[in-house]
C-alpha cells in the first residue's frame, strides 16, 4: 500500500504550527502589564523599569522586548531600543511590528548599513523561525513518529505485520524532526548581530593597544559579530570581533555593543546617552 503521503504532510504542518503560534515564554503579567500602563501614561523610565524586570524574571517574549524598545525610544535611547527590537526579533524574526520599528529606527542613525543576512545553507526556514520553534517542532514530529513506530509495535504483536503506511510515515516524521533538531542546533549555535550602544566607538584591528584604529561605528549600527573574547561584558578585556556587509572586520570593546541574545542581561547600566544634536 502507498504511503499516506498527506498524513505525513499535515503532520508536519500541524507540528510546525503549533509551535510557532506557541509563545517562547509566558511574560510575567503583572510587570509586563505594569510596563504598558506606564507607556501609555508617558512614564517611560516606569515603563523600562517594569519590562526590565520582566525580563530579569526569566520570562523572555517579543512583546517584552517590544514594550522596552518602545519606551527607550521614546527616551531617545535609540541604541538601546534597536537593541531590545533585535533581541526581540531573535525570538519570533517575523514578528511585523518589530521590524517595522527597527526599519524605522535605522533610518535615523549614522551608519546606514544592511542588517547582516543569516548564513542559514540548506535551512532556509531559519530567516523565519527561532531555534526554540525548531526544537518544538522537532519534539512534536519525533513524538508523532514514535507513537506510530508504537502502534506498529502493537499491531504487529496482536495481528500480525501493521499497514505500510504507518513504518514509512513513522520513518518521515523521525527524519524530518532529526533535520529540525540539526537545523536547532546550528542555529543556536551562531552569533547573533550586534548593536552599537556608544556614541561612537573606534573598531580596530587587534586587541590592546597594538590595534590600530580601522573605522569608527555610531550607535545604533547593527553588525555581524563573528568572534567572542575575554570573559564577559564586565571584563575591560572582553572584545567582539565585527564584521560589516561589505566584508571589513575589527575588534570592538564588548562594553560598547549589545550581542543580541534574548537570554543575557539586558545592559542598561553600560549604556550611554544619545550623542548630542
Amino acid at each position: 500500500m502507498a504511503p499516506r503521503l498527506p498524513v505525513l504532510v499535515l503532520a508536519a504542518f500541524l507540528a510546525v504550527l503549533l509551535a510557532v503560534l506557541a509563545p517562547p515564554a509566558a511574560a510575567s503579567q503583572a510587570d509586563f502589564d505594569r510596563g504598558v500602563e506606564a507607556s501609555r501614561a508617558g512614564r517611560y523610565p516606569d515603563a523600562v523599569a517594569a519590562f526590565k524586570a520582566a525580563l530579569d524574571d526569566g520570562d523572555l517574549d517579543p512583546a517584552v522586548y517590544h514594550g522596552l524598545g518602545n519606551a527607550l525610544y521614546r527616551q531617545d535611547r535609540r541604541g538601546l531600543a534597536i537593541a531590545a527590537w533585535l533581541r526581540g526579533l531573535e525570538l519570533r524574526p517575523t514578528d511585523g511590528d518589530l521590524l517595522a520599528n527597527l526599519a524605522h529606527a535605522r533610518k535615523q542613525t549614522q551608519d546606514r548599513l544592511e542588517l547582516p543576512a543569516p548564513s542559514s545553507g540548506p535551512f532556509f526556514w531559519q530567516a523565519a523561525v527561532s531555534p526554540a520553534t525548531e526544537v518544538r517542532s522537532a519534539g512534536v514530529l519525533a513524538a508523532l513518529g514514535l507513537s506510530l513506530v508504537l502502534f506498529g509495535a502493537v499491531r504487529r504483536h496482536r495481528s500480525g505485520a501493521p499497514p505500510r503506511w504507518v513504518r514509512l510515515d513513522a520513518i518521515g516524521l523521525l527524519s524530518v524532526a532529526g533535520v529540525l533538531a540539526l537545523s536547532a542546533a546550528l542555529h543556536a549555535a551562531r552569533l547573533p548581530p550586534a548593536t552599537v550602544l556608544q556614541a561612537q566607538v573606534s573598531v580596530r584591528s587587534a586587541l590592546g593597544a597594538e590595534g590600530v584604529e580601522l573605522f569608527v561605528l555610531h550607535q545604533g549600527a547593527v553588525v555581524a559579530t563573528v568572534e567572542r573574547y575575554g570573559g564577559g561584558e564586565a571584563s575591560a578585556a572582553a572584545a567582539v570581533l565585527i564584521e560589516l556587509p561589505d566584508g571589513r572586520k575589527g575588534w570592538v570593546p564588548s562594553s560598547a555593543v549589545d550581542v543580541a541574545d534574548p537570554a543575557a542581561p539586558f545592559p542598561l547600566g553600560t549604556a550611554v546617552l544619545p550623542p548630542s544634536r
